[in-house]
């Protein structure tokens, strides 16, 4: 049977959420980011995640969006399939993602039964999922993978987004490190950028399994260690701000500040019993 959940919601976004829940296709829709789990600034937009079952038809998007938007921008494709734009009412900013639903339920199987970890960003989807707000739910299979997923953080997961994400830092040949050190060598100021967020992408997905929390995403990740996470290593913000900002300006002092960062880590997982280098038991 198809469910509506009460929520509170701007008038605008509960009649776009309505309308969506009418599409062919919609299995169910869920109000993600910081508008579902708190800590939203007043220009936040308003994320709605609409789970299928078959692509939706965009003639049918495209003529709900021309209704009900002031502004859209109908099949954006940059990263996933959205629809992003303006409300009518309100000008209040939505962005609607559709999602594959049975890719969403092979993800969220992988991980959280086959511990099968990623480099960077591993259990992004178990946490967006889990931490959205059922908004419309047609036959009760959302609510069922939300309850069926929201469980403890599987110490196999753990173990293996450690051990997948911890050379990367500087152990071995191809890890970060290495290619920072090579691009500072060459005075290639966005290489070192870009291959610095890519280390900090393992660096939180290591921090965020120490802690058996599922990965936030790539907002406000100081803030969550700060509020969220009981183990941390030493020095941990003040590390993170320093590399930021040797990186920033292509110097040389950011390799012995990674090396700062990654000792602290490695006391900590000393310290946890995971062990430095491979993340043994």
């Amino acid at each position: 049977m198809a469910t509506l959940e009460p929520m509170p919601l701007p008038d605008g976004v509960a009649g776009l959420v309505q309308r969506l829940a009418r599409l062919d296709g919609v299995r169910g829709v869920l109000l993600g980011g910081s508008r579902a789990q708190g800590g939203a600034e007043p220009d936040s937009d308003y994320d709605l995640y609409v789970y299928q079952d078959r692509p939706i038809d965009l003639a049918a998007r495209r003529a709900l969006a021309a209704e009900l938007f002031a502004e859209c921008e109908v099949n954006n494709q940059f990263w996933e399939t959205e629809d992003d734009g303006y409300l009518r009412q309100g000008r209040i900013a939505v962005d609607i993602v559709y999602r594959d639903l049975e890719f969403v339920a092979g993800n969220l199987y992988a991980k959280l039964e086959r511990f099968e970890a990623d480099v960077g960003y591993t259990t992004c989807i178990w946490g967006n999922f889990c931490g959205s707000r059922i908004l419309f739910d047609r036959d009760g299979v959302i609510a069922s993978l939300q309850q069926r997923y929201s469980r403890r953080y599987p110490p196999e997961l753990k173990r293996n987004i450690i051990r997948k994400n911890y050379p990367l830092l500087k152990e071995q040949i191809p890890a970060y490190y290495h290619q920072i050190a090579k691009a500072l060598g060459r005075g290639d100021a966005v290489s070192v950028n870009h291959r610095t967020a890519a280390f900090f992408a393992s660096y939180f997905d290591i921090l965020f399994a120490l802690n058996e929390m599922a990965h936030p995403g790539e907002k406000r990740l100081l803030r969550t260690v700060r509020e969220q996470c009981a183990k941390v290593p030493e020095h941990c913000e003040a590390d993170v701000l320093a590399v930021l900002g040797h990186s920033g300006r292509c110097d040389p002092a950011i390799l012995p500040a990674l090396d700062g960062l990654i000792g602290h880590l490695d006391d900590l997982l000393r310290l946890e019993g995971s062990g430095a280098g491979a993340g043994a038991d």
